[in-house]
């Protein structure tokens, strides 16, 4: 297990998205389309199934587009990902405003912004938190909780290099709204690069992990 480091994983990340661009690239637009198309309910199947495949590329395995399809067959798991995710998410804002709101002249004083603002941070820390439950899952650990523990984990064990790896990925596949149509490039790209520094820093999940 090596530790992450931004400048390999994204070097390593160009290499694969050009060497799986038909893949990587067409599954990113499948994974928008279904986005839209299921107004999200499908989002997080078919996230997983987008990392997998594009983890299986970071390892040199065979790939397709239709691979991303795979998080169906996951859909249960997947499901439960993302419901935890937003009670987790949810649970915080309210731990936020009831206090906050429920203070004397707390409508009156402007404090609704100020629980927005809270609110908005709560969901960036759990996205950070988080950030690494899918690719467990994708990588064969199928307990919705047990990915989320072993993410926190992840990013616990490290937290300035962790957290400075999924900053750096998250500015570069946001920068593609810069430019027109560049977050299909720019969203792969930071994928195949959360790919690397996964594959290359964490081990693969036991044989035996099964859904919980």
């Amino acid at each position: 297990m090596q530790p992450l480091d931004i400048g390999s994983c994204l070097k390593r990340g160009w290499q694969t998205l050009l060497a799986e661009a038909a893949t990587l690239i067409g599954g990113y637009l499948l994974l928008l389309l279904v986005l839209l198309g299921t107004l999200g309910l499908a989002a997080e199947p078919m996230a997983v199934g987008y990392l997998r495949a594009a983890l299986r590329a970071a390892r040199g395995e065979k790939v397709q587009v239709g691979d991303v399809f795979w998080g169906f067959s996951v859909f249960g798991p997947a499901l439960r990902l993302a419901i935890l995710r937003l009670l987790l998410v949810a649970a915080g804002v309210v731990l936020i405003a009831v206090p906050i709101l429920g203070a004397p002249g707390g409508w009156a004083n402007g404090w609704p912004r100020l629980v927005w603002r809270l609110g908005l941070l709560w969901y960036l820390v759990v996205q950070f938190l988080t950030a690494w439950a899918g690719w467990l899952m994708a990588d064969g650990q199928l307990s919705a909780r047990a990915c989320l523990r072993e993410s926190v984990a992840i990013l616990r064990g490290d937290p300035g290099r962790v957290l400075a790896f999924l900053l750096a990925a998250e500015a570069i596949g946001h920068a593609g709204i810069l430019v027109r149509l560049g977050s299909v490039l720019t969203g792969p790209l930071a994928t195949a690069m959360m790919a690397h520094g996964y594959a290359r820093s964490f081990p693969r999940p036991d044989p035996d992990r099964t859904e919980l």
